[in-house]
């Protein structure tokens, strides 16, 4: 369950932190947004490094690329992870959404 949302990026499963892979660090409607998604939920971590990992919801929603695809968070191109060409392209289709 998550205890806390710690930041636009963070937050705090059983005790320890999590940063969520593959953002770039967001604003406050990131924060909100992450908030909603989570807030007393129970989730999945799934870690990639000692304090990044993927957040997913119990029905498999990966958290890190619904914050992308509401257009609060951006994908952070300088961290090599297994979903980085999927968090690119799902900006590059949401700001070409936002143009049309």
């Amino acid at each position: 369950r998550v205890e806390v949302v710690e930041g636009p990026t963070q937050v705090r499963v059983n005790g320890e932190s999590w940063t969520l892979e593959g953002l770039k660090s967001g604003g406050s409607a990131c924060w909100q947004a992450l908030s909603d998604l989570v807030r007393n939920k129970r989730v999945v971590v799934e870690p990639t490094t000692e304090s990044f990992a993927y957040i997913r919801l119990l029905n498999r929603t990966l958290v890190n690329a619904k914050l992308i695809h509401l257009g609060v968070a951006e994908p952070d191109p300088s961290r090599q992870h297994r979903n980085r060409a999927r968090f690119l392209r799902y900006r590059a289709e949401f700001i070409r959404d936002q143009a049309d």
